[in-house]
């Protein structure tokens, strides 16, 4: 049997390094190539993608049947390492459920009362569902972040370099979720010690043990624990797939719910509050995390209504 060209890999991923993708992003992309390999010298067929047939890609189809984006990877990656085959290969079509967006008020309630004995489980959906945060966003919150005496938390926003920084007000559960949540991660950092000595703990809140030393969790690592929160909800297949950013969509049309619902609320006002809960610089891009809302009309209308003496 042909083994593989370890160049090939190497080449690819530096021509998508070359192309912005970052270190993260990479060694997932390896990984799936890795499997994908050793998937086919299990199975006693070619590593060489120039070899592959369309029978090779239908075996890795089924293998990735669950994963669209795995599935493009292997075509990416058997492309530039000589396949001349794989434009005939389409990816598997995501079903419809999948495309649901939002979660629905006796979900997200659901969904609380799941993770109220985890701590964990219970911060990432306040800082997902309540606080509006991004999921690069928790995996670069740091424990001083978070200041329950003048009640505002720090969010370390988008950016490679240099993140944006902003202040904003806590959530109402956030204090005690976030003891609760200080008190496991003191418990894990108490047994690291007495295992390990004394040693250096990350500044970042959500932290795990790995090969006898304390680091932060990575986003794969952060997509786990959303993967719990999707069982706890009882998802699975045929019904929508939990994300973090489903989180953060339905945090944003509860609160556009709770505000359009308060007496002679001001539109305006009320998208504002919207675009600050989800640090938007563009309203237009506020908009369309939002659920279609038939209040948002009326109100509208019951405005325009005032505005001339119609009878």
């Amino acid at each position: 049997m042909v083994q593989a060209d370890p160049g090939s890999l190497c080449r690819w991923l530096r021509s998508k390094e070359k192309r912005g993708c970052q270190g993260e992003t990479l060694r997932r992309y390896r990984a799936i190539v890795r499997s994908c390999l050793r998937e086919m010298r299990g199975h006693g067929r070619s590593e060489l993608p120039s070899r592959w047939r369309e029978r090779d890609f239908d075996h890795l189809r089924l293998r990735a049947a669950r994963s669209r984006w795995a599935f493009g990877i292997l075509i990416d990656y058997a492309r530039f390492a000589g396949s001349r085959i794989t434009p005939l290969v389409s990816v598997p079509p995501r079903s419809f459920s999948q495309r649901v967006r939002w979660l629905d008020r006796s979900s997200m309630e659901q969904l609380i009362r799941s993770v109220r004995g985890d701590p964990t489980l219970s911060l990432i959906v306040v800082l997902g569902l309540g606080q509006g945060l991004r999921r690069v966003e928790w995996r670069r919150l740091r424990v001083a972040d978070v200041d329950l005496e003048s009640g505002r938390i720090l969010v370390r926003g988008k950016g490679r370099t240099v993140p944006k920084l902003v202040w904003m007000p806590v959530h109402p559960a956030l204090p005690p979720i976030w003891r609760r949540f200080l008190a496991r991660r003191d418990r894990l950092i108490a047994r690291n010690q007495l295992r390990s000595g004394a040693p250096s703990v990350p500044p970042e809140a959500f932290i795990h043990c790995w090969r006898g030393r304390l680091v932060p969790y990575s986003l794969g690592g952060l997509d786990a624990w959303v993967g719990r929160l999707g069982r706890r909800l009882g998802t699975g297949a045929g019904t929508p797939r939990l994300s973090s950013h489903m989180l953060r969509r339905s945090g944003a049309t509860l609160l556009e719910e709770v505000l359009l619902g308060s007496p002679h609320p001001s539109l305006d006002g009320v998208y504002r509050a919207i675009q600050s809960f989800l640090r938007h610089e563009n309203l237009a891009t506020t908009m369309r995390y939002l659920q279609e809302n038939p209040a948002r009309q009326r109100k509208a209308l019951e405005q325009f209504g005032s505005a001339l003496p119609w009878v």
